[in-house]
């Protein structure tokens, strides 16, 4: 059964690590040791500033996919794609996800992603966070 991370879970490195906004182990037999074990999934929601972006899609896919992360989803909720990247040998390395489309991996036996419906609670969830950055509140700044 999927390990999935209930919060920001952090990816190891040799000598560094990277906040996630989610890791799915898969395919372990047991339960995953975060620091030692690399995730099948990890997923990443885009912040709409350039520099996050660049980090999202270009410096996060490098390294997940060098220490054999198998998949790593980019949800990108201002472009309404998810961008799933492979590091799997003969698969294609980049497949985009359209917001009408539901995404299939052979990684998670019978799940199905609606993308419409996820980037539906994202545009939810930020209605509420942005309102609170604009009234200086920090109440209930996790949704749950």
């Amino acid at each position: 059964m999927p390990i999935v991370s209930e919060s920001t879970e952090y990816v190891h490195f040799a000598d560094s690590r990277r906040r996630a906004d989610r890791v799915i182990w898969a395919g372990l037999g047991r339960i995953p040791d975060p620091k030692t074990d690399v995730p099948a999934i990890v997923v990443e929601f885009v912040s709409n500033r350039h520099r996050d972006r660049v980090r999202d899609y270009e410096e996060k896919r490098r390294q997940y996919l060098a220490i054999g992360v198998q998949e790593y989803w980019i949800i990108d909720r201002f472009q309404r794609i998810m961008t799933v990247c492979r590091g799997r040998p003969g698969e294609p390395a980049e497949q985009i996800i359209k917001e009408n489309e539901i995404y299939r991996t052979p990684l998670l036996t019978g799940f199905e992603l609606p993308l419409a419906r996820l980037l539906k609670v994202a545009d939810d969830w930020a209605g509420p966070v942005r309102a609170r950055k604009n009234s200086g509140s920090t109440r209930g700044s996790t949704p749950q």
